[in-house]
């Protein structure tokens, strides 16, 4: 009865952000919430298990948790919890080569929910709510909280400082059998107020919302197909000001390459813009019976966004189009009760194509000199590819019923190649990181004992970088805005990234505690120097234009309670 209480209460007090699978080997605090931090990205993609990587795939679709609850409402293991209660608090600081965008330090706090509920043949109704509120600190050369998201159609201006953030996110599921056939629907909003404290002060309202339809089959043989559909609408509104009146500053509206707009690059007392994402998201997924030997699942993702940059109620300047798929595929191989071996592809591959417009002023009626706007020409020069992703092979061996051993061995990649076809400049960069990985796990009556450790090393495999601004007269900012990535993607570094949970059983809930630990010690190339003149130099934190330190340092506490 306390059980189905506490259920309810979340359901009702929150509905959802990151949702579970059940069936899987991935618990339920492993479940991959919506990072705060870049430095939590990165620990995410270092150190994430094959099966978290499934998990968060498959928990996509609504109808997966009503295909688990159906079939498994009876057999659910006294460990394998559906809900869940947690906050956690982390911090982050960054030596030498940063991100500008990023900032050098982080610190953030989180308060989680998850309930999930079954109704029988009545459907499955899931949910979760999430406060969260830090500081970034030191941005430099960035006006936006999401830049990679508009990117490379940003704003900035030339002081910098600490942003500080919420955070609120809010999701629901629910799906239904009908049969072999189940049908689900999701909604997910999450909003952000975001500000700056030092002159010119800054605003940034961000919101997502996303709205999505399912629908799953189960085979006779146990096979389970799922398809979903989402709408996605995120919308930014940034705008800037001077606490005492009077005072000005130069804000700029940049287009990739350390290139601005000089009629929208201004010396202000302010600034306003608007910034609209309209997506369509697609998922597909395919699962094999569990209890094979041999079992197979495919996820396949398919986003498409379309930016636009408003100036005004009449022009929208810029704008980018973007086009994502993520393949992963996982074979797992159960030799015998003891022992698995799993194989997994994770794949992130984007493609982006931006568009400058050009406008006119025409005369709508001479007796008034009434004005408009219109659009006379759209121009494509500047597109950005990235791919990034792991490969890995994993051997669990289990002794006796409560301890599991876990070597992986993985090999991740990134790359990035940015162009601008007008003025012929090309930025590349091409890394590869091996990561080995050893896990331990206890799974006792009263006790849970997890616990990994990941290292690897990152080697450069290519990098590239030719940016030559021939209007030398002009003070540019491609040093702040296009070099200073460069540089941080062209590092070679060594990384120990940790993970350590403990959660101690009571008779109707359990309460636990997680560690994560990510440490990043490296160089950039000795040849990956800035050599030009620096066009306006100011107050902000930036990157040394000679080679430097890459370290970082990030750790994250969590309590959580399961019932």
């Amino acid at each position: 009865m306390i059980k189905k209480l506490l259920s309810y209460i979340i359901l009702a007090i929150f509905s959802t952000f990151v949702l579970p699978v059940y069936g899987q080997d991935a618990p339920i605090y492993e479940w991959q919430t919506n990072s705060l931090s870049p430095s939590e990205s990165r620990w995410t993609e270092v150190a994430s298990s094959i099966d978290s990587r499934i998990t968060s795939s498959l928990r996509l679709h609504p109808v997966y948790h009503a295909m688990m609850n159906a079939e498994n409402d009876s057999a659910l293991s006294e460990h394998n919890k559906q809900n869940i209660v947690l906050t956690s608090v982390g911090s982050g600081e960054i030596d030498g080569d940063f991100l500008p965008y990023e900032g050098k330090a982080n610190n953030d706090w989180r308060l989680f929910g998850h309930g999930c509920h079954n109704f029988g043949k009545h459907g499955t109704l899931y949910g979760t709510i999430q406060y969260a509120r830090g500081t970034h600190k030191e941005i430099s050369w960035s006006a936006m909280r999401f830049p990679e998201l508009y990117w490379p159609y940003t704003l900035t201006d030339s002081t910098g400082g600490d942003s500080k953030f919420e955070y609120y996110g809010i999701e629901g599921g629910y799906g239904v059998n009908l049969g072999k056939i189940y049908f689900g629907v999701i909604a997910q909003f999450d909003g952000e107020l975001a500000h700056r404290m030092t002159d010119p002060r800054l605003k940034n309202n961000t919101t997502f919302l996303q709205l999505g339809f399912d629908a799953g089959y189960i085979s006779p043989k146990g096979q389970r197909l799922m398809a979903e559909a989402k709408y996605l609408r995120n919308k930014e509104h940034e705008s800037d000001s001077y606490w005492r009146p009077g005072e000005q500053q130069r804000f700029f509206t940049l287009y990739g390459f350390g290139l601005y707009d000089n009629k929208r690059s201004s010396v202000s007392m302010g600034r306003s813009r608007m910034y609209y994402i309209n997506g369509f998201k697609s998922h597909l997924s395919y699962a094999s019976p569990t209890e094979k030997n041999v079992c197979t699942t495919i996820n396949l993702g398919w986003n498409i966004n379309k930016m636009d940059a408003e100036e005004s109620d009449f022009t929208s300047p810029y704008g980018s189009r973007t086009t994502t798929l993520t393949p992963q595929i996982e074979f797992k191989w159960k030799i015998n009760e003891n022992n698995v071996v799993s194989l997994l592809s994770d794949n992130n591959l984007e493609k982006r194509l931006g568009y400058e417009r050009v406008f006119e002023i025409y005369v709508t009626n001479t007796a008034t000199s009434t004005y408009d706007y219109r659009q006379i020409a759209e121009n494509q020069y500047y597109s950005l590819y990235t791919r990034q992703g792991l490969n890995a092979v994993r051997y669990s061996v289990s002794f006796g019923k409560h301890n599991t051993i876990g070597l992986q061995y993985g090999m991740g990649y990134f790359y990035r190649s940015e162009k601008n076809s007008f003025y012929d400049f090309s930025v590349v960069n091409k890394n590869i990181v091996y990561l080995p990985r050893i896990d331990y796990k206890l799974s006792a009556k009263k006790h849970e004992l997890s616990a990994c450790f990941n290292w690897g090393r990152q080697k450069i495999k290519d990098n590239q970088y030719d940016v030559d601004i021939k209007t030398s007269s002009i003070q540019h900012l491609d040093f702040q805005t296009c070099f200073a990535p460069y540089a941080y993607y062209a590092s070679e570094y060594d990384l120990i990234a940790a993970d350590l949970t403990y959660i101690f059983h009571f008779k109707k809930c359990g309460l636990g505690m997680r560690l994560k630990y990510m440490n990043i010690s490296g160089n950039r190339l000795n040849d990956v120097e800035y050599t030009k003149e620096i066009g306006f130099n100011s107050i902000c934190p930036m990157i040394s234009p000679q080679s430097d330190i890459h370290d970082e340092h990030w750790l994250n506490g969590t309590l959580f309670v399961l019932f």
